[in-house]
């Protein structure tokens, strides 16, 4: 009588939880199909900057979850006094907003003829609608690069001050 007793107790218990689980994954489904058919597109914003001779242009997509991705190009004119090539990174960024800055990663390419990749840590900090690009010590730490967190990020000696344009 107790086996059976035990046998009936597991087997509510097994249809109770087994039950419960897929209603939880109906209500996400059913929530990512709101989302999805709310109409929310993700915000796109270009900016470009100018210091000197050199120029940058930064495109975001701001997502409803507040993701960001995008593209950031770089042109330096003359990184060393005896190239008479301009040195061009290339990439995408991806990261989020913390109140006023956006932290994101930059996996970009650089070099003329020999191109290599590099992921570094980025800051932006917003002031009105200007993107300001933070200069901070970079450390690296198991194959990843990060802002060190014992210096603050100097947003007082950036060169690059993003300005909003029409994207194109």
């Amino acid at each position: 009588m107790k086996n059976l007793n035990y046998f009936f107790t597991s087997i509510v218990l097994v249809s109770l939880f087994g039950c419960s689980q897929p209603q939880r994954n109906q209500e996400k489904n059913a929530d990512s199909i709101t989302n999805a058919t709310s109409g929310l597109k993700p915000v796109k914003q270009c900016y470009v900057s100018r210091f000197e001779k050199d120029s940058a242009s930064l495109t975001i997509n701001t997502a409803s979850t507040g993701e960001i991705t995008g593209q950031l190009f770089i042109k330096y004119h003359e990184i060393e006094p005896l190239t008479l090539e301009s040195e061009l990174n290339v990439g995408k960024i991806e990261g989020k907003f913390k109140g006023d800055t956006l932290f994101a990663n930059y996996n970009f390419t650089t070099g003329g003829r020999n191109k290599t990749q590099y992921t570094n840590p980025m800051a932006f900090l917003r002031k009105g609608d200007t993107l300001i690009i933070g200069v901070g010590v970079i450390i690296n730490y198991m194959g990843r690069s990060y802002f060190d967190k014992k210096i603050p990020l100097d947003f007082k000696r950036s060169k690059f001050h993003f300005k909003p344009v029409d994207c194109k």
